[in-house]
């Protein structure tokens, strides 16, 4: 004897295919995303932590610097040491900024 169709609340349904998955629960509301970080300057960070440059403010002559070490707004950094000079891991690259230097520099985590 046929029981007719099911509810649709005891299938599970891929949008995509169309195969059902019965007796699952449908999964949880997406979290929304976390917004966006504050920058911090490099000499606030705490040590060992992926970080992401994301402004640069410094005059024309400290920009140059940071620019010709490689610095620039998207790569990703690790601060490394912060006496007594500010060490940052770049890749595979190891970088020493001064004080003023690593104060123009904008990050977030990740």
């Amino acid at each position: 004897m046929p029981l007719g169709p099911l509810p649709k609340t005891c299938a599970q349904t891929c949008p995509r295919c169309g195969y059902a998955v019965f007796g699952a629960q449908a999964p949880a509301a997406p979290t929304p995303p976390a917004p966006p970080a504050a920058p911090l300057p490099l000499t606030q960070c705490p040590l060992q932590q992926n970080l992401r440059v994301v402004a640069l403010n410094a005059d024309e002559h400290n920009l140059r610097k940071l620019l010709t070490l490689g610095i620039l707004p998207g790569i990703q950094l690790q601060l490394e040491r912060r006496s007594p000079c500010y060490l940052c891991k770049v890749g595979r690259a190891q970088l020493a900024l001064d004080e003023k230097l690593a104060g123009c520099v904008e990050v977030v985590f990740g």
